[in-house]
């Protein structure tokens, strides 16, 4: 089994690389942001992190340790607007690339 560290990485990796892919491509991916969003709310926080590592519960979260390795004195509160901007981010930079292609979604 991976390690959830490493499936994390290309989880985040994948969500925040989803406005360059094509076009023809960018119309299925637009979503993924937002099924990932939803998922959080059906199983309380990530499902990766809920089934693999028990520490990243106790400890804030995977992305929240990420980023607390650039910004020190950064809450868990503040890491999780972060993740929420930036997925608001992806898809708005995305639906942009669709609607200068003229794709409909």
């Amino acid at each position: 089994m991976l390690d959830s560290a490493i499936l994390h990485t290309w989880v985040v990796l994948f969500l925040y690389t989803i406005p360059l892919w094509p076009p023809k491509y960018l119309k299925y991916l637009v979503y993924a942001p937002v099924i990932v969003s939803f998922s959080w709310f059906i199983t309380d926080g990530c499902f990766l992190t809920n089934k693999h590592n028990e520490k990243y519960n106790k400890e804030g979260g995977f992305t929240y340790q990420l980023l607390k390795k650039v910004f020190p004195n950064i809450s868990n509160k503040t890491a999780n607007r972060f993740v929420w901007f930036s997925y608001m981010l992806v898809i708005t930079l995305s639906f942009r690339k669709l609607c200068a292609n003229n794709i409909k979604p």
